[in-house]
């Protein structure tokens, strides 16, 4: 178990999946269409279970939640916060989550729980954009949110999607741009990637955007259909461009340094080099 590791952390990390389903329908997520959206989620004893399972068996010091919105339910994640203060359990927690799923009082309530990771469906700087792959966000409440992260020290992963059907290559510099002003501690830059179930794969397979069929090519980090203005060659050098503005800034660096310790550069160069 001392291989596993999340980002730059030393912390041994275990997995756990406490629910299954999204009611949401984001055009380009796999997710509703391979666990449905009708959400079924384990009870908080169960889940807290599982997470002593992997702390006093295995010596785990961070578990991961890896349900497509750990904070769909408010109620059972502020009653699993509390089975874990009332066992005593002092390791770390992280899991993923939509910005209007977060109130203070939720991330106040998750941070005394162990909570220190966030990982935010931010997507796109164009609300025209988030309207038409239905998203359902808006940009304030995307800011709104990654401030109230930093006001209680959240560790976040801004998760975004380059290249859908519409995006240009001046909407993708635009959302490269906010990314960086929303000061996440990390950030994905994914390419478009239309996954069979989706709309996204029907509208783009209608309209017969896809360009390359090679399933092993779906990585999210290979372009396989081409936008409005933009080839394939020309979105993987913005996708390349979106990975170094955004890690190899002074700024970023001296601050991640700072909270994370040298072992940063070795992450961010990891990064860069991956893409």
């Amino acid at each position: 178990m001392d291989e596993y590791k999340i980002l730059n952390m030393k912390l041994t990390t275990g997995t756990i999946v406490s629910g299954r389903g999204c009611p949401y329908k984001c055009s380009f997520c796999a997710s509703s269409a391979m666990h449905g959206q009708k959400l079924r989620l384990r009870s908080a004893e169960n889940v807290v279970d599982e997470m002593e399972h992997l702390v006093n068996d295995h010596n785990i010091e961070m578990v991961a939640f890896m349900d497509d919105t750990f904070t769909l339910n408010k109620n059972r994640v502020y009653e699993i916060c509390e089975t874990i203060k009332d066992r005593g359990l002092d390791n770390y927690w992280g899991c993923t989550a939509r910005v209007d799923t977060i109130s203070e009082e939720l991330l106040k309530t998750m941070k005394d729980a162990g909570c220190i990771t966030m990982f935010l469906g931010v997507e796109s700087a164009d609300q025209q954009f988030l309207n038409e792959i239905n998203k359902k966000i808006n940009i304030n409440r995307i800011k709104k949110t990654f401030e109230l992260t930093k006001k209680y020290d959240m560790r976040t992963i801004a998760s975004v999607v380059l290249g859908m059907p519409g995006d240009t290559k001046r909407s993708i510099l635009s959302t490269i741009k906010f990314v960086k002003t929303l000061e996440p501690s990390y950030a994905v830059f994914s390419l478009a990637t239309p996954y069979p179930g989706t709309d996204f794969y029907l509208k783009a397979a209608s309209e017969n955007l896809i360009k390359i069929n090679d399933w092993s090519k779906y990585t999210l980090l290979s372009p396989v259909l081409e936008t409005v203005d933009c080839s394939l060659e020309e979105l993987k050098k913005l996708q390349k461009k979106a990975f170094k503005e955004f890690y190899l800034r002074p700024s970023y660096i001296a601050r991640r340094t700072w909270t994370d310790g040298p072992i940063i550069l070795k992450t961010v160069a990891s990064i860069v080099k991956g893409v």
